[in-house]
Formats: structure tokens, sequence, C-alpha cells
């Protein structure tokens, strides 16, 4: 494996991003005197979630031995796409480990995206023998990435007309979710109401069942009807966007587009790209580079306890479920839907 990104220290990933992707994350976030008033042009962007990087741990249904791989590979893959931003989802780490270390490895690696970056966290990451302390852990890390208050969720307009939030739905070593009604009173103020801007909202845990009975009640969001109403009562469309789960689904109500998106180091072994117009809205979907390493996880996956622990779907149709239909994988439809009187 090719030590391009490895022995790195704070110090030194922290000097690269003010270097390199500061300048153009801080200019995102400088209030426009000149606001957009015609909507936004066309751009792309991509998301990755449950990445569960480590730097020790045994392959189990995750393939964690071959995450650091994945996540280099997916940094390769991502920068010839040649995106305008990127979002991780949460479970970027299977735990930040001793001093930091995997997320130290997952800074090292995330430095050589050739464009700006946001993260949002998992339960994972913030796992371990003591709880993580978010701002004092990530909270250097997120400026400049949106974080605009003293709490582990934030918001931030990547690029003109484009609304970014990153919720926070983690709980330390516990799979089930947490919002409080604080994040939601900050959630109905900041989505605002301004009918040619696209919201695009990142949370963890997803906010409906994409697997209609694959999910049990520790896996989706509680307030998740309460988030819900939000969204709906958004003048603009509103794209949300989920990990977790590792299911692949698109959904589609109303001016809400809802996509759960599959895991990097779990078969399907997959990101999402997404291109964007005012009208329409395509993703695409990416596996790693890895054919071999694809076909071990999908064997890893289908013999575990896990694949049914949570559903009575079995064998191959659990895994059908977790990579998602073609139109799961690949779709383009449109942004807004004409509301029949």
């Amino acid at each position: 494996m090719s030590n391009l990104y490895s022995v790195s220290r704070r110090k030194f990933i922290l000097s690269c991003l003010a270097s390199t992707f500061m300048p153009q994350v801080l200019a995102a976030n400088i209030p426009n005197k000149n606001p957009c008033t015609k909507g936004f042009e066309p751009f792309s962007f991509a998301f990755l979630t449950d990445c569960h990087l480590t730097s020790h741990l045994s392959d189990n249904y995750m393939l964690l031995q071959e995450s650091q791989l994945f996540l280099q590979d997916a940094v390769k893959q991502i920068n010839l796409l040649q995106p305008d931003f990127v979002v991780f989802g949460g479970d970027q780490v299977q735990g930040v480990g001793d001093d930091d270390v995997n997320w130290q490895l997952f800074l090292d690696i995330a430095q050589y995206l050739d464009c700006p970056w946001y993260f949002v966290l998992g339960e994972t990451d913030i796992a371990g023998n003591f709880v993580t302390d978010k701002m004092r852990t990530f909270g250097r890390d997120w400026k400049g990435r949106g974080l605009n208050n003293s709490q582990p969720y934030w918001s931030c307009d990547p690029i003109c007309g484009v609304h970014l939030i990153g919720l926070d739905t983690s709980q330390a070593n516990l799979v089930d979710e947490f919002m409080d009604q604080n994040q939601i009173d900050w959630l109905k103020n900041d989505i605002g109401q301004e009918g040619n801007r696209l919201n695009i909202v990142v949370s963890h845990h997803p906010l409906f069942d994409p697997g209609h009975g694959y999910q049990d009640k520790d896996h989706l969001l509680l307030k998740g009807n309460v988030v819900s109403k939000i969204f709906e009562a958004a003048a603009s469309p509103v794209i949300c966007l989920s990990g977790h789960n590792h299911i692949s689904k698109i959904e589609k109500s109303n001016n809400i587009s809802w996509i759960s998106s599959p895991s990097l180091d779990i078969y399907p072994c997959a990101f999402r790209f997404f291109k964007i117009n005012a009208e329409e809205l395509a993703v695409e979907t990416y596996q790693v580079n890895f054919p071999a390493l694809i076909k071990k996880a999908k064997t890893n996956l289908l013999n575990s306890d896990f694949a049914h622990s949570l559903s009575s779907v079995k064998n191959n149709d659990f895994l059908r479920l977790v990579a998602g239909s073609k139109s799961d994988q690949n779709n383009k439809f449109p942004l807004r839907t004409i509301k029949s009187d």
C-alpha cells in the first residue's frame, strides 16, 4: 500500500488544511454582499458515509482492515469526478483511537481532496472506553467547515444559492439517535423560506425508513416526523442524505428527496455522486476499484449475524436490499414536484 497518506501529525494536517482548503472554504462562508436572487448554477458534490476507518481492528461484516485502502481509492475517484465539494455522513472512524490516531489518519487522507469537504458525526466517531467530547475533539476541524455555534451541528453555503446543513444525531456507543429540541428549533430557523435556494440536509441517522421494515426503532430517527414537517414547510427543495443503515435507497416526496447511502467498507462498498441543476437531480453510485474485495465484503455480510439481526429478510434478498435496485443506485428526477390543486 502506498505511504502517500501515512505518517502525519495534527500540526502538519492543520497547516495543510489552512494553506490548501481554508481560503476556499472560508470564502464559501463569508456573507455575500450580493446574495443569489436567481437560484444556483449547475454543480456537483460527493457523499461518503460509514467509512469506519481504523488502523488495527480485524474484519467482520465490515472490511476494517481494508478501510484505509477503500477511503484512499474513493478520494482518488472523487478527485477525477471534480465535484464542487464533498460531505462525509458520519462513522468516519471506528472510534477516534488512542491519541485520536484513527481521526488523524482520516484527516491525513481527506486532505488530499481537491475541493472543500464537510462532515457530520455518527456514533462510532465518538465511541470508545471514554465518551468523546465532540467539540473538543472535532471542533477545530469544523472551523471553516460550517461551524457557526458551540454545538456539533452547523450550516453554510458552499456555493451561491445552495444551503448545506449538518445535523448531529450521534450518541457514543449507542446505535439509536438523539436530537434535542434546541437543535430542532435551530433547524427550523436555519432552513429558511427562500424559494430559489436549494437545501441539502445531512444526518447520520435516516429520517425515513429506507428498508421498508428492515429498520427497527433504534436505527430510525425517532423525531423524523417532526423534522420532516420542517422540510415540508420549506419553500425550496430539500435533499435529505443519511447513512448508518448501509442501505441504498432513493425516495421522492413532493419537494423532498430522501436518499439513504451505502457504506464504504460494507457491501456494496460504495459512495454517491450528485449532479444538480435548477430543474433536475441526478444520483450516481460508485464502488471502490477492488472487485475481489467487494466480493469478500458481500460474502462476509451474507454470512454475518448482523445481516439478519434487524430483519426478516434473508440471504440474497438482504443483499439486494442493501445494494438497492437499479433506480436506487443511479437515478435522475425533478427537484420540484408540482402539487395539484
